[in-house]
This record gives C-alpha cells, sequence and structure tokens, in this order.
C-alpha cells in the first residue's frame, strides 16, 4: 500500500541541537521506513536555529540522506519549532465579512509581532464557529527572511518544497491521523533547553505553554513530572469545558524519554505515553519522528 504520491516524500524536524530526516514507510501512517540525526556543530540557541550555519548542516544532510537512499527526486516536508512562528487566534462575529475578518487578523497579530506585517507571510489556517455569534480564526506568522533562507537552503537540491509546518500543526496531523481525537491531549516536547507543552481537545490544536529548562540539567522525572502537573492543572483551569474529560499525554524529543516514562507513569496524574512509532530499524533516531510524520500526514 503506498500511503503517497508517486513522488517520494520525506519528513524533517528539528531541535536547537540537531535535525532529523525521515523516510516515512508504505504500510501504516505511523511507519518510519529510515531516519537520520544531523547535529549541528557548533550548537545554537533557539533563535538562531534557521541561521545560516544549522541551514547549510541541515542542507547537507539532506543532500547525504538523498544519496544514501538513492532518491533522485523528493518532495520536503518541512517542520519548524515552535518558537519560529506565531500562532495565534481572532474572534470576529459570526456574520462578520471578509474585510471585518482581515482587519481583525491584521490587529490581532500586530498586538503580538515586533515587525511591520509586511514582513512576515501569514496564513489562515481554518475558520470555524466558536459560539452563535462569534467566530474563531486561527492563523500563523512566519517571517519572510526566515522562508527566503529555507528556499535559498535547497535551492540546487532534488526536491520540491511540499509542506512547512509549526510543529503543533504537524503534532494535530499526527493525532487525528492515528484517532487520538477524544478529551485532552498533552503533548510534551522535551528539548535540551526547554519543554512545550501543546494542548490539544478531540484532536484540534488549543494552546502552548514553553517551560525553560536550562538549569535542570541533566534532565530528571521529577522535573519533567512537575512541569507536566503543573501546565495541565494550569490548562484545565483556564479551559473549564474539560472538565470530566479523558486526559493524556505524550512525551517525546529527547533520547532519553522512552527510560523515563516508566518513572513519568509514577508521577504525572494522568496517563502517560510514547508517541506510536513503528521503526523497525532501532539504531536509527526516532526522536522526533511524530513531527516529521504528522507534516508528511
Amino acid at each position: 500500500m503506498n500511503l503517497f504520491n508517486h513522488m517520494q516524500h520525506i519528513g524533517t524536524s528539528f531541535t536547537h541541537r540537531f535535525c532529523e530526516i525521515y523516510l516515512p514507510g508504505t504500510t501504516t501512517l505511523n511507519e518510519v521506513k529510515h531516519s537520520r540525526r544531523y547535529v549541528f556543530e557548533p550548537p545554537v540557541t533557539d533563535f538562531q536555529l534557521l541561521n545560516e550555519n544549522p541551514l547549510a548542516q541541515w542542507r547537507d544532510g539532506l543532500q547525504n540522506f538523498l544519496n544514501e537512499h538513492q532518491i533522485d527526486q523528493a518532495a520536503l516536508n518541512i517542520v519548524l519549532p515552535f518558537n519560529q512562528a506565531f500562532v495565534g487566534t481572532a474572534y470576529v462575529p459570526a456574520d462578520a465579512d471578509k474585510a471585518m475578518k482581515k482587519q481583525q487578523i491584521q490587529w490581532t497579530l500586530s498586538q503580538h509581532l515586533p515587525d511591520p506585517l509586511s514582513e512576515y507571510k501569514i496564513s489562515v489556517l481554518d475558520e470555524v464557529d466558536d459560539s452563535e455569534t462569534t467566530h474563531r480564526i486561527r492563523m500563523v506568522a512566519i517571517e519572510k527572511a526566515l522562508l527566503k533562507k529555507i528556499i535559498t537552503a535547497i535551492s540546487g537540491l532534488n526536491v520540491e518544497l511540499n509542506a512547512l509546518l509549526i510543529n503543533s500543526f504537524a503534532l494535530e496531523n499526527f493525532l487525528q491521523k492515528m484517532n487520538h481525537v477524544d478529551g485532552v491531549t498533552h503533548v510534551v516536547k522535551i528539548d535540551h533547553t526547554h519543554i512545550e507543552s501543546h494542548f490539544f481537545e478531540n484532536g484540534t490544536y488549543s494552546q502552548t505553554y514553553v517551560h525553560s529548562i536550562a538549569d535542570a540539567i541533566p534532565l530528571v522525572a521529577g522535573k519533567i513530572a512537575e512541569i507536566i502537573n503543573s501546565t495541565t492543572k494550569k490548562y484545565l483551569q483556564l479551559n473549564p469545558e474539560t472538565d470530566g474529560q479523558k486526559i493524556r499525554a505524550i512525551v517525546y524529543g529527547n533520547d532519553d524519554v522512552n527510560s523515563l516514562i516508566h518513572e513519568l507513569g509514577r508521577k504525572i496524574n494522568i496517563q502517560v505515553q510514547p508517541p506510536e512509532i513503528i521503526h523497525p530499524a532501532e539504531s536509527e533516531p526516532s526522536a522526533l519522528a511524530i513531527e516529521a510524520l504528522g507534516a508528511l500526514l
């Protein structure tokens, strides 16, 4: 069963320490056939992630991956870290016309973005009725300069940019395709300097919190559990409509996660599990597979 079109798709995702590149399997949506990790040297900070040096190393990694697996041409699906874009929500009256929606989107973004709106690529993800009187618009803004850097980096490779997603929406794709659409799902990404807490209600992205853990290295289950418990409590308090719903946590992003899962299960107040990833080549990395596969779905 070929789950993708005739061109070979590959997915790629990042932390501030490394990038991973994935070749999906052909039997199930959550299967990885092959993967590779390329560590950035020297390490970069969160906000320098996509500057020229790591981008050049990522590009070289892509070229090596294509050569290694004898891929003549590929559709490239990129997942960017959450802090590389602004994700927001605008609310308008249910009967708002196109002009009013545009005005509200621009006003909402202007309250959060440091530069003029002309410096950003703004995409509307979806629009839904929030209530009988209110319409909700989800949007994302990415710096045009960042997009230009990415396009420049992959120029000359035999790849076509097929998708570019912020990781929260790649995660949303994965959860929905894997049928995690009941109750609240708290997806936790553990990086070397921070933890991202992404919340989803019935499979739909809702909110992200980011916590610094730079002073808690090496990572210990107790610190991670404390953050997961406190963030879950905060989210549930701010969203009382979730009261009584099923709650689960999915933890990923760090090579030590699997060894921590058992201990986390004893310290976290909710069900906790690793991502449902099938990767027969156990020696290959899979820390970011949930993101990369989410971009491929």
